[in-house]
């Protein structure tokens, strides 16, 4: 009798044991599954410097990096605009941005943080621009790019990424369509010297993306 109710009581922890095992495993899974999707949603600030880099086929670049650095990707200034001087301490309008056929694919803000006057080709990343008012123009050369920004946010995403990503716009307009441009809205994030605007055709797509960052430099 006594070996019966011994054998009984072991079946018993046998069990528990293997369902406690069980509960763990699926305690860690869900651990793992939030992670996950606590990095899809993260909200990024538009004050925080990592917020502002782009990335061009996989390359990535971040506000403050030398703009020569484009070459090793493949993409450059036009050479007129490389000879551009730049006093100290400013910047340029979005400058054209080619690949290697010559092509016009997006625009950088060439940014002078320095003492001394130097040429655009020496100037680092202040900003950067893609895109057009409709995706409807936007250049099969500058889709192939597999460009992205903050978040993963893409060309041809829609609005919802970009509030996903950064959170309650700071700026919203809507615009009519014109003789000159296609009905649009425009989504605009700014912290002092930093800033982020997308446009949204009037299909709901981003067909524009632009930002900038002035005082990258600033800790």
């Amino acid at each position: 009798m006594k070996k019966k109710l011994f054998s009984i009581l072991l079946c018993g922890l046998l069990v528990l044991s293997l369902t406690g095992c069980g509960s763990k495993k699926e305690s860690s899974s869900d651990n793992t599954e939030k992670k996950e999707n606590s990095k899809e949603n993260k909200t990024y600030s538009i004050k925080e410097n990592e917020t502002f880099y782009f990335k061009v086929n996989g390359k990535t670049f971040k506000a403050g990096d030398k703009i020569s650095d484009l070459e090793k990707a493949g993409y450059s200034l036009k050479d007129k605009v490389k000879e551009t001087s730049i006093p100290k301490n400013r910047y340029l309008m979005a400058q054209d941005v080619v690949d290697k056929d010559g092509n016009v694919v997006f625009s950088i803000i060439p940014i002078n943080m320095t003492d001394d006057k130097i040429l655009a080709k020496d100037a680092t990343i202040g900003g950067v621009e893609i895109g057009d008012y409709n995706m409807s123009k936007v250049s099969e050369e500058t889709l192939a790019l597999e460009f992205e920004v903050v978040g993963g946010i893409k060309l041809g995403d829609n609005a919802e990424s970009i509030q996903k990503v950064l959170g309650e716009e700071d700026f919203k307009f809507e615009s009519e369509a014109t003789s000159l441009l296609a009905a649009h809205t425009t989504y605009k994030y700014s912290s002092g010297y930093k800033g982020y605007e997308f446009i949204v055709d009037d299909n709901g797509k981003i067909s524009q993306i632009h930002w900038n960052n002035y005082s990258y430099d600033e800790k």
